[in-house]
């Protein structure tokens, strides 16, 4: 693995810890609102991917497109246990 690409990763986890810890205060302000708690998932691949609006000009979709988009995004999703 590469300098720069290491460096990366350390810094997704960095940012990935700093979410989680700052979860019980967001979700202790915003759960009654919503009626249940804040849940977190987050899903991290490395890879290429396209970005851009993925709708019309009339209905924007703006996001990730490409096999690394989907992995990180199952990732995110897969239950865990």
């Amino acid at each position: 693995m590469s300098l720069p690409l290491l460096l990366t990763a350390g810094r997704t986890t960095v940012r990935i810890e700093e979410a989680a810890t700052g979860l019980p205060a967001l979700d202790e302000h915003w759960g009654p609102a919503l009626g249940e708690p804040l849940r977190l998932g987050i899903g991290v691949n490395t890879g290429m991917a396209r970005v851009g609006n993925m709708g019309t000009q009339r209905k924007f979709n703006y996001g990730p497109q490409g096999n690394s988009a989907n992995l990180a995004s199952r990732c995110r999703a897969r239950p865990s246990t």
